[in-house]
């Protein structure tokens, strides 16, 4: 089928480059230029473009480029010396004497000049980081850009706006932005849901869901990196401005009916806790099934891991069960044979599927009988191998808290339909030290936090229909929009806003309440260190709510900080075994990270002192004896390295410190000074700037 035509535009070539030349005087500088012109969109998105430049466009101020709405005569876009900008600009003396006031009252001028009436709608706003006269870039020193955003009844739209950029030294127009959609200013009836309709639209359809969410808590590594939070069903969707209905619905995947477990009457239940090695095999034998005289071992006996391994295998099968050490909780269970053929469809006879189920609900009244409560059945998730002709029915016990299912977290089983019985067990069940879902606040508490103090936004969003691309187009023919309608979306801080579902506060992905990262940024502008701290922020080395610029650096955030700016910073940790400090213990948020930092090499406490006090100030020469040992250069105090007296007051240090000194001088991490005064206490700042010069050499000077 042919594509349609593109319809005829409604302003000629010739009137548009007179709207061109009437708005911008450049535009009638053509003796001696050539000018192009040519028509592109589709639907009723269409305009004219427009290049004007000489031979020589490569200079300053020589090309111009810009186009118009073929369908209303609205100038889109105005651009002069688009190639070279950020060189070509005037700065300097050059570019002195006139102040941004001005700048903006004469683009006010001209946007009056040129919109009319249509500036009514328009509200000044500051100017978005990273916004350009071209697409990623900044402006450059010699201009001064404004952005107006479009309005509807208070109402922001996004991506709704227009942009003034000007010349410091002359205030010519350098470049002219419009983004509002043709076709759809406002007026005639097409908005007809309120801001508040369409929130309340909104907060109808966000249905709470618990999730365990790996945010970068402060100093947390694997487990205390885990925060429960609750998410929103319907959280990314728009609602449409004419009619009020959901458009773009992107909800979670919810399980679907789902059934109650009632109690059984075996349950099975660890004799004492923490479990002993013989009560973990007492137990795995239940449920192993084996026969009289059979002992499994364990496959981890002595080790202080908090999950205990037990195992048992003969010539044709090999049992493995997984038991948490602290809570005696089945964690996982797998039956492998190592003879015959697998379940086979073809071999079950008869209607098994209802005794399957009861096998597996019989499975988990007997080994989780204290989580019943917490445990749903969720019948539409059955996975039945037909393809395969696997005889293996899986099954899902969700989840539940507060009423509402908790994200990822069941019990799965695994039934042979040929001897209905056990092939896999499997908990995701997350416990301590993870916080409990038990002291979860309530569903609607959450959802009243969450979307307390949102502004919804409007946003054009394209109408897409079944037109395929027409000749001249540069893709595949595909569905294209041939128009825009508007919508009211919901903005948050960011789009991973959570709400904490043990505090009930909002946090973002960094587990920092929302409006931290602009509270952080406001806090250390104008500081000496701003420029490093803003890196650190931007990094996640340092995080926004610890941030105080002239506060004492403690301990526990000068080895988050090192830990952080590695490059294998974005990994999964567990840690396990005995805590290395005395007055760090295994529930302690500094766990982790001590763990890994022993494991590295970099905290080497002796027998006499151990402790790692996380909240006392660090010294000058302990933060960079720990930089040192995170470069790798071994051990310093038995090196080789030659110790240069730089500074003066090296010599009443001990001989690691020395070095440690001296060789991060060597190469610029230090900077010099008469004194190193090793026993100065470090402030935020004076540790930010040193973590920037670290984390630049570590990724310059990959080791």
């Amino acid at each position: 089928m042919e594509p349609p035509k593109r319809p005829e535009p409604k302003v000629s070539e010739a009137e548009a480059l007179k709207i061109l030349q009437a708005a911008f005087p450049a535009f009638q500088e053509t003796e001696g230029k050539h000018i192009e012109a040519y028509l592109n969109g589709w639907g009723d998105y269409i305009s004219w473009s427009f290049d004007l430049s000489s031979d020589d466009a490569w200079k300053f101020g020589t090309h111009l480029s810009a186009s118009v709405d073929a369908m209303s005569g609205r100038i889109r876009q105005y651009s002069r010396d688009i190639f070279g900008y950020e060189q070509q600009i005037p700065t300097g003396p050059q570019a002195a004497g006139r102040t941004e006031a001005e700048a903006q009252a004469q683009a006010e001028n001209f946007l009056a000049g040129l919109l009319k009436d249509e500036m009514a709608e328009l509200r000044l706003m500051p100017m978005p980081a990273g916004d350009g006269p071209l697409p990623g870039e900044n402006l450059p020193n010699g201009v001064y850009g404004f952005v107006w955003s479009q309005q509807y009844n208070n109402v922001p739209v996004l991506d709704g706006a227009v942009m003034v950029v000007l010349d410091k030294a002359t205030l010519e127009v350098r470049h002219y932005f419009d983004d509002r959609r043709a076709g759809l200013e406002f007026g005639g009836g097409s908005i007809k849901v309120t801001a508040d309709q369409a929130l309340q639209t909104w907060i109808a359809n966000a249905n709470p869901q618990l999730a365990f969410t790996t945010i970068y808590t402060p100093y947390g590594y694997g487990a205390n990196d885990l925060r429960l939070v609750y998410r929103f069903d319907g959280v990314h969707a728009n609602i449409d401005a004419a009619t009020g209905k959901l458009v773009d619905h992107y909800p979670f995947e919810q399980p679907g009916e789902a059934r109650v477990i009632a109690a059984g009457q075996n349950p099975v239940l660890p004799a004492e806790l923490p479990l002993t090695e013989d009560a973990a095999i007492a137990l795995a034998s239940q449920l192993m099934g084996l026969p009289e005289g059979a002992r499994p071992q364990i496959m981890n006996a002595g080790d202080r891991s908090p999950v205990l391994e037990v195992v048992w295998h003969e010539a044709s099968q090999a049992i493995r069960v997984s038991l948490d050490r602290k809570t005696g909780m089945l964690l996982g269970a797998w039956h492998d044979s190592m003879e015959g053929e697998p379940p086979m469809m073809e071999r079950v006879t008869g209607d098994l599927e209802a005794k399957a189920e009861q096998a597996a609900i019989n499975l988990v009244q007997t080994y989780y009988s204290q989580f019943l409560d917490d445990l749903r059945l969720d019948t539409t998730d059955y996975m039945f191998e037909k393809e395969s002709g696997y005889a293996i029915r899986n099954f899902r016990f969700q989840r539940y808290s507060q009423g509402v299912p908790v994200e990822n977290d069941g019990i799965y089983v695994s039934i042979d339909l040929e001897t209905l019985t056990w092939q896999n067990i499997h908990a995701q069940w997350r416990t301590q030290p993870i916080p409990s879902t038990n002291g979860a606040v309530a569903p609607e508490a959450a959802l009243k936090t969450y979307f307390q103090g949102l502004m919804p936004q409007l946003v054009y969003m394209p109408v897409v229909t079944d037109r395929p691309m027409g000749k001249g187009d540069y893709m595949e023919p595909m569905a294209r929009p041939t128009k825009y309608a508007l919508s009211y979306t919901i903005a948050t801080q960011t789009m991973t806003d959570f709400v904490d579902a043990l505090t009930g506060q909002k946090i973002n992905y960094d587990g920092e309440p929302a409006g931290a990262a602009a509270a952080a940024l406001a806090q250390i502008q104008g500081h000496w260190a701003e420029g490093e701290l803003r890196y650190l922020l931007s990094t996640r080395i340092i995080g926004s709510v610890q941030l105080n610029p002239d506060a004492a650096l403690t301990r526990a955030q000068a080895l988050q900080m090192i830990l952080r700016s590695g490059r294998d910073f974005y990994y999964e940790y567990s840690p396990a075994g005995k805590p290395v400090f005395d007055d760090v213990t295994d529930e302690s948020p500094y766990y982790g990270m001590l763990m890994e930092a022993a494991r590295l090499g970099w905290l080497q406490p002796d027998g006499s002192d151990k402790l790692f006090r996380p909240e006392a100030p660090i010294t000058r020469a302990e933060f960079v004896v720990w930089m040192a040992r995170a470069l790798k250069l071994g051990d310093l105090a038995q090196s080789e390295l030659s110790v240069n007296f730089d500074y003066q007051d090296l010599a009443g240090l001990p001989a690691e410190e020395q070095k440690a000194a001296t060789f991060l001088r060597a190469i610029g991490l230090l900077k010099p000074a008469e004194a190193f005064r090793g026993s100065d206490a470090l402030t935020q700042a004076e540790g930010a700037a040193l973590m920037a010069r670290f984390h630049n050499y570590q990724f310059s000077n990959a080791r």
